[in-house]
């Protein structure tokens, strides 16, 4: 992959109270706190499941640092974008790679807070969303 001058992936601005109750809602009563990378994992995969990406993106200045991401993550990210443009040369505009990849976790940010306020139990709530996915994966 060709080398990027970003020092992070963002989240975006207008969601940064939003990402903070997640991470408590995430801890749960064990009180682990999941990381920021782990938290933009979950959010592009979700948002990437229910082709739900932001497209008026406004990056932040929080988010996860480049160097944290491996080269599996980084192979993700470049399966969002040829999905995408449906074009192997789109992997050349890294920028784009990862414009896609913020606004995908913006979208799923998105669907994540919306059952972190509608669910009763957000835990609950979660688990059978994953289960549902590998479910459908698995058909």
């Amino acid at each position: 992959m060709k080398k990027t001058t970003r020092t992070l992936l963002a989240f975006d601005e207008r969601q940064l109270e939003t990402i903070s109750k997640l991470k408590v809602a995430f801890a749960g009563e064990d009180k682990q706190d999941i990381s920021n990378k782990d938290l933009m994992m979950i959010a592009i995969g979700i948002g990437f499941s229910a082709k739900n990406k932001v497209s008026d993106f406004k990056r932040s200045n929080t988010g996860v640092r480049m160097e944290y991401f491996k080269p599996e993550d980084n192979a993700l990210f470049a399966a969002l974008q040829v999905n995408e443009t449906n074009e192997a040369s789109s992997l050349l505009e890294i920028e784009d790679l990862y414009n896609l990849a913020e606004k995908y976790a913006a979208g799923g940010i998105g669907i994540l807070s919306e059952a972190f306020e509608k669910e009763r139990d957000f835990h609950d709530w979660f688990h059978a969303y994953i289960y549902s996915s590998l479910t459908e994966l698995n058909n």
